[in-house]
């Protein structure tokens, strides 16, 4: 009787009318003919989105015929079903996700998925909601769409399903799809599916498959026999296995051959990697070969496994590829070419039906591909089809870092550069690429001198003769060897019209700094009581605030600011023997000397701010730290002129004696400018001042910043190789703390930077090798 009902346009449009209403999407036929004893014969069949969605005709077929009544094909009889002229709708929406997979969702779901979108689109017309009627003639709302020209264009379609008794031919069809899968696809779309053993037995073989295997394995695992051949102008696959509980279980992974050009680099290789969007053409042969591992090798899966064949191309010379040549200074001649020759390691990526590409390790070589040859590359990440966001790394191994004269690396090193943007505008922050190779050079120098048998220098201006302590350590200290390089080179920067900042230094450490956010080893943690000053331990503005001001540091009407910086005074109790002076001087010399001076320059200078940078006490041999420390500072006190304090390896021996200092600088003056600094911050005298102009605004920032001691201290008290750092927490508040600056005064203000342990830029800049100085030159650093 069914089909009686369809055949009469009134029974058709009830019937139609209630199934609709428990189905996503709406159904229509233009005509029937149908009979339990006659072929099926139907036109104008059409599947349409709801209109709260849009409204779009997501499939249209202008024929259906059969070649044997219902009835028959209901009793087995074999049958041909001819489809003609469909046309389907393959959009992607902007979450990544197809209309026809949405379609798919169960009818519960995507009413409550309607409801809600028909609220919203009722709110954005300022209109009460309403029921949707499909059969209603005069309903309101969008009627269906055509799909834009500029973004689907029609593929070509066609093909044969041999299921069963059934076979299924789809003759001039299309697809509509975007442009750029037509690009990758090319036209005429052709698929052939058989199921079944008496098909695959007949078929499967015509179609280039092991008929015998797949019926074996279908036999084996007692399920129903599956082959698909896939075959258009630029691509062809194939898979096989078998139909076991609705699902598709494959005896091996899918295969295909993808015939290259250009939209399949730009448009589905750059996803992979952003390198292989420049490919322009291959070395050999034409076409890539792929292979497909669904999850647990069934099909549908949530997640495949794609994996491309080692390639050998011509690729041309853009942004990306350029920058890393010019990073790494290529200079081979074959490399300055507009194509060049490359490789690749084969190609793995996981893809999920969300949209999720996920690329494994994938090695890519520029130039000759034979080792210690060409640049070598390596990248892996994520991009996300759904957003366009890409988070990848690019890394350069260690046989490209040899380029840049880094030798002797592990062979598995490498240095990593972050990728972001979208698979066609891959942004890469090149000033940390730059910082991260100055870093790298820093390492290796400080490793070559411990190789050597000396250690980083602390850049001593020994013009005058001042107390030490005894202690075999500090004689190596002072007895370093000086490195002197072959060039000199001066960065000229104009700071600030008819403003100038000078200082005066005994032991002199300061220099402006740079720090780009290149993190660092952690340093141990150390905690700290509250200090007792107006910003103790705690109470310091929070990482992310601008400097503090006081009135004690302006210009005053001048154009100038001096600052005098003491340090490395290493004063003991006032009687201890000078060493580096003439035998002569030996007996009339002792710490005292040291104050004295200080007294005396100080009386000179006439300084607006004094800075000690560390070292002014000899913690180890001092008998009396308050009394000591209190020596070094009475000069500057008596004097009454603003100072600041930071510490050094030798204020506090083997033990944390810095919250002690700081209580000793703030309660000593009223013009103690010395803080704790950040809570979270290691160490003890981290913050920051402005000197203000004669505008009233900011002049210059100053930046103190403990720089620690030693690396550590071991479990029976001895210590660790080597110094302390400033950490990747320390510059996070830099960065943070002159941006804060910045943004409140509308520019950016100039900055000088005080520490004890010298920043390693220190010791690249007074010692040759590395191209150090090209790469500091290139990077644009933050002054």
């Amino acid at each position: 009787m069914l089909p009686g009902l369809l055949s009469s346009p009134a029974w058709r449009s009830r019937t139609l009318g209630v199934c609709n209403s428990f189905l996503p999407a709406t159904v229509s036929i233009e005509q029937a003919n149908l009979g339990w004893r006659q072929p099926v014969s139907m036109q104008g069949i059409t599947i349409t989105e709801p209109h709260a969605l849009g409204a779009r005709q997501l499939l249209s077929i202008e024929t259906v015929t059969s070649t044997q009544p219902l009835w028959q094909m209901l009793r087995g009889a074999d049958y041909d079903l001819i489809i003609g002229q469909p046309i389907l709708d393959c959009s992607i929406l902007p979450s990544g996700q197809s209309r026809l997979e949405r379609l798919t969702q169960s009818a519960e779901q995507y009413q409550e998925y309607v409801r809600a979108a028909q609220r919203m689109a009722s709110a954005r017309q300022g209109l009460q909601s309403h029921p949707i009627d499909v059969d209603r003639p005069d309903r309101t709302g969008p009627q269906p769409q055509a799909p834009s020209e500029e973004s689907l264009k029609l593929l070509k379609f066609s093909a044969e399903l041999h299921y069963l008794n059934a076979q299924v031919y789809i003759a001039d069809g299309s697809l509509q799809v975007p442009k750029e899968v037509l690009e990758v696809v090319g036209d005429d779309l052709h698929l052939t599916a058989v199921v079944g053993r008496a098909n695959v037995k007949s078929s499967a073989a015509d179609m280039g498959f092991d008929s015998e295997a797949i019926l074996d394995a279908a036999q084996h695992n007692s399920g129903v026999p599956v082959a698909l051949a896939v075959n258009s102008e630029h691509i062809g696959g194939e898979l096989s296995g078998w139909r076991e509980g609705g699902k598709i279980k494959l005896r091996k992974p899918a295969s295909a051959r993808l015939d290259f050009t250009p939209a399949l680099a730009k448009y589905c290789l750059s996803k992979a990697s952003p390198l292989l969007g420049d490919i322009v053409g291959l070395e050999e042969g034409d076409t890539v070969s792929l292979q497909a591992s669904p999850q647990d090798m069934q099909l549908p899966s949530e997640t495949v496994h794609l994996r491309l064949e080692p390639l050998k191309l011509k690729v041309g010379r853009g942004q990306l590829l350029g920058k890393v040549l010019d990073l790494v200074q290529a200079r081979d001649k074959a490399l300055s070419k507009r194509h060049l020759q490359a490789a690749t390691s084969a190609v793995h990526v996981d893809v999920t039906r969300s949209g999720a590409i996920t690329t494994e390790r994938l090695d890519f070589v520029i130039g000759d591909p034979e080792p210690g040859k060409g640049v070598r590359l390596v990248m892996w990440g994520l991009y996300d089809a759904g957003s366009s966001d890409m988070d990848m790394v690019l890394a350069l191994p260690a046989d490209t870092l040899s380029l840049l004269g880094f030798k002797g690396l592990n062979t598995q090193a490498m240095l990593p550069i972050a990728v972001s943007g979208s698979s066609q505008q891959p942004c890469v922050d090149w000033t940390r690429a730059y910082k991260a190779l100055a870093t790298l050079a820093i390492q290796r120098k400080q490793a070559d001198a411990a190789a050597s048998g000396w250690k980083t220098s602390l850049l001593k201006d020994v013009t005058a003769a001042f107390t030490k302590g005894s202690k075999a350590q500090d004689k190596a200290e002072d007895k370093r060897p000086v490195r002197k390089c072959k060039y000199s080179a001066a960065a000229d920067a104009d700071v600030m019209a008819h403003w100038s900042l000078t200082f005066t230094g005994i032991f002199v450490l300061a220099s402006i700094i740079f720090c780009g956010g290149q993190k660092l080893a952690p340093a141990p943690s150390v905690g700290h009581q509250p200090g007792s000053g107006p910003y103790g331990r705690g109470n310091y503005p929070p990482t992310g605030s601008p400097p503090l001001t006081s009135q004690l540091l302006s210009f005053n009407g001048t154009s100038e600011f001096h600052i005098l910086q003491i340090a490395d005074i290493h004063y003991v109790n006032g009687s201890a023997d000078c060493e580096n002076v003439l035998p002569e001087q030996k007996a009339s010399c002792s710490d005292t000397n040291s104050t004295s001076w200080m007294t005396s320059v100080l009386d000179t200078e006439a300084p607006d701010l004094v800075v000690y940078t560390g070292d002014q006490v000899y913690h180890d041999e001092t008998q009396n730290l308050t009394a000591a420390y209190l020596s070094i500072l009475e000069p500057t006190v008596e004097a009454g002129y603003p100072f600041m304090s930071t510490y050094g390896n030798h204020d506090c021996e083997k033990e944390d004696c810095r919250p002690q200092l700081m209580a000793l600088d703030q309660g000593s003056s009223p013009n103690s400018l010395s803080q704790y600094g950040p809570a979270d911050l290691k160490g003890i005298g981290t913050y920051a001042y402005t000197v203000t102009g004669n505008d009233g605004q900011p002049a210059w920032a100053i930046y103190v910043i403990d720089g620690g001691a030693y690396r550590g201290f071991g479990p029976n008290g001895s210590l660790f190789e080597g110094y302390d750092y400033i950490n990747s927490a320390q510059v996070d508040w830099y960065n943070q703390t002159s941006r804060a600056l910045e943004a409140s005064a509308g520019r950016l203000v100039p900055a000088i930077l005080f520490t004890h342990i010298p920043l390693p830029e220190y010791d690249i800049a007074s010692t040759c090798g590395l191209r150090v100085h090209t790469l500091l030159t290139r990077a644009p650093l933050r002054l």
